[in-house]
């Protein structure tokens, strides 16, 4: 998709999220409900429908609303069902998410903007508010292969799926390499010998665009993330089920809201809070 109202040069952005329609969840872990929260963004206008050009990608064909259809993508390599994730039970997404890399690099929209950003359903996401950090950055000499931004700090690969931004360059260097990263990372293992399990997508992204000599940058403060430890308030350090409340301070992301009550609520209440 595509709109008119593009701004100035060097942060416009493409947007997507990838909707997973089976997450072999057995239901006694708590997941989001991805597709009724794309669908309270879409009816808001927000997060990913507030950027120059997004995409919506599946497993199973469907619409979010009757003429607004996800592009949906097979299991070409009959990887994403075969591994699992030993917290949660649920699919490890790196299948799916290679396929939609593919799908986005076919298609061709994401050239028409100078960074990619990929925006988990449940992160609440303003554009707006990223666009001032992106015009600060630039990126890097020639023969570097472009720049993706960690959220995450201290920790060794702190590129975190909720909001994954990455140059055009450093997409161009990703899409087409995709395959070649399969065969060479050993993600169905993962780092360290399997210490943490099989490569999520995030992890499974950021290790091949290392292998590419695509060049880390940071945006520590663009998100608020639960899932990082140094987000999480001091007392709250090794609570994994703290979350933020969205008006601790103006991000461009507040992650996780699972439930579309909370997904509007925090929505509100850091426009309320900050302005947009």
């Amino acid at each position: 998709m595509y709109l008119d109202n593009a701004v100035a040069p060097g942060t416009s952005m493409y947007c997507f999220s990838v909707y997973m329609a089976d997450t072999g969840s057995d239901g006694k872990t708590e997941r989001p409900d991805e597709l009724n929260l794309l669908r309270a963004a879409h009816d808001r206008k927000m997060g990913i429908f507030a950027c120059e050009q997004w995409g919506i990608f599946s497993d199973v064909a469907g619409d979010l609303k009757p003429g607004v259809p996800f592009v949906a993508v097979d299991d070409a390599d009959g990887d994403f069902h075969i591994l699992k994730r030993k917290e949660t039970g649920t699919w490890i997404n790196t299948g799916l998410h290679t396929q939609v890399w593919k799908a986005i690099r076919a298609a061709g929209d994401y050239k028409r903007a100078d960074w990619v950003v990929k925006v988990d359903c449940d992160a609440v996401f303003l554009p707006s508010r990223l666009r001032p950090f992106l015009a600060s950055q630039g990126e890097p000499g020639s023969g570097v292969p472009g720049i993706y931004l960690e959220n995450c700090k201290y920790v060794k690969w702190g590129w975190f799926g909720n909001l994954e931004i990455m140059s055009l360059t450093a997409a161009d260097t990703l899409f087409p390499n995709i395959e070649w990263c399969k065969q060479v990372l050993d993600w169905k293992t993962g780092v360290e010998g399997g210490k943490y399990g099989p490569m999520g997508e995030d992890l499974f992204a950021q290790s091949c665009l290392d292998a590419m000599g695509v060049r880390r940058g940071g945006a520590f403060d663009t998100v608020l993330d639960a899932a990082c430890e140094a987000d999480r308030p001091e007392a709250e350090k090794k609570n994994k089920k703290w979350r933020p409340d969205c008006t601790e301070k103006k991000t461009a992301a507040y992650h996780p809201m699972m439930k579309v009550a909370d997904y509007v609520k925090c929505y509100e209440k850091t426009v309320d809070a900050f302005g947009y």
